[in-house]
């Protein structure tokens, strides 16, 4: 049986900061996964970058890497890119930079013909 430390420290980077439940922090710098009294935030994964957020009552949620983004909702999760947000919205996708999501159960990227 695996043992997890509620309050754990980060694997690696600077300045990052893990408070929450059954969470994972893995590197970079300035990244937190919260939590607070009313709302845990349970079974996270922050994989690296600057400045990413997961707040205060996401659970099952992601940020891969990037900088400036944030996740709030369930079941979310940002691949990387810069100053997206889930909007606080459930089963976000989001690939890119500069998304906010508005819709919940969504996919969002930034499509370039090339």
């Amino acid at each position: 049986m695996l043992t997890l430390n509620i309050f754990c420290d980060p694997s690696g980077g600077s300045g990052n900061t893990v408070a929450a439940n059954t969470s994972f922090l893995g590197g970079g710098a300035e990244n937190c996964i919260m939590s607070n009294a009313s709302f845990a935030s349970n079974f996270n994964v922050l994989g690296g970058g600057q400045q990413n957020a997961i707040d205060p009552g996401a659970t099952h949620s992601s940020i891969f890497s990037g900088h400036k983004n944030c996740v709030a909702g369930n079941c979310s999760a940002i691949l990387g890119g810069a100053n997206n947000s889930d909007g606080g919205l459930n089963n976000v996708f989001i690939a890119g930079s500069g998304i906010t999501a508005s819709l919940p159960n969504m996919l969002y990227a930034i499509l370039r013909k090339g």
